[in-house]
């Protein structure tokens, strides 16, 4: 097993052993021994679901085990999995299962699907990713100075992410005002995602392109230096709204298998003359940092 799927295996692990008190992603996280961004993206793409959302699930399924074969109160099943009142867990039972507890245990449970623990193998990746095969190229980017527009934004990892909103219309903002950025360099666009540790959820878009100086940065722009750093770099082709589907892949599939170790330093997103948001045939490139 990879370092990586043994990291989420300790997650896992350590989940199943204090679903009974609060949870916070930065400790699951520090005993999976990942930064908290980066084990947000992993676990996310390798379990098919964000990290609370698969607490969340195993509290509930656990839970459904005690209520089928107890007869413990409805509240003390409701602290003892985490809820702070009967009316939450009985909110959070419904929209899992369709049925409220009390009803649920009439019936004794039957054809009810808990969340189980899944056994990390690169079988379930392959089964998870549905057998897509990326080969991404190994390159060393090198340092750009760029100028562009950033804004923070709350990714889909969190329950109140708003990417889906923010960075559409940033870029939408941005394209208009590409022009007006002097001392530009090539053709290239570039979108790069910040994102610190010290915050769940917590991130910044920059849409932007290379200069060569940012002695005239235009208002309501920010300038930035990217360092230097190896990176993999996979080509997304098709449209853009499929984009998840490849992230899934190079966090859930490919990084755990590859033997890579990520390394702190912005995902960076290429725009060229091959990319075309109205084709099917348009292409990008994601660039992942690692070690």
């Amino acid at each position: 097993m990879s370092g990586y799927l043994r990291q989420l295996q300790r997650s896992l692990s350590f989940i199943e052993a204090h679903l009974g008190e609060e949870l916070r992603i930065q400790a699951i996280a520090r005993h999976a021994g990942m930064s908290m961004w980066h084990f947000q993206r992993i676990f996310s793409a390798a379990l098919g679901q964000p990290v609370m959302d698969y607490v969340r699930r195993r509290r509930l399924s656990r839970s459904l085990e005690v209520l089928t074969g107890t007869n413990q109160p409805l509240i003390d099943i409701a602290l003892d999995h985490g809820f702070g009142s009967q009316e939450a867990f009985t909110r959070a039972f419904k929209d899992m299962f369709g049925v409220t507890p009390g009803a649920c245990r009439k019936r004794g449970g039957a054809g009810l699907m808990p969340q189980l623990v899944p056994e990390l193998s690169t079988e379930h990746l392959d089964h998870l990713h549905h057998g897509i095969t990326m080969a991404p190229r190994i390159e060393d980017l090198p340092a750009r100075l760029v100028v562009g527009i950033e804004r923070p934004f709350i990714s889909a990892l969190s329950p109140k992410r708003n990417n889906h909103l923010v960075i559409p219309r940033l870029w939408q903002d941005f394209g208009p005002r590409i022009d007006s950025i002097p001392h530009r360099v090539g053709d290239l666009v570039f979108g790069c995602i910040f994102c610190d540790d010290g915050n769940e959820a917590q991130c910044r878009y920059l849409a932007c392109v290379e200069v060569s100086s940012v002695a005239d940065v235009p208002k309501g722009m920010v300038s930035r230096k990217l360092s230097a750093g190896r990176h993999a770099v996979f080509t997304h082709k098709g449209s853009m709204s499929r984009i998840d589907r490849t992230l899934g892949y190079v966090y859930g599939s490919w990084l755990p298998r590859s033997g890579e170790r990520l390394r702190s330093a912005p995902e960076v997103e290429i725009y060229g003359d091959k990319f075309d948001p109205e084709s099917p045939d348009s292409e990008m490139e994601f660039c992942l940092p690692i070690q």
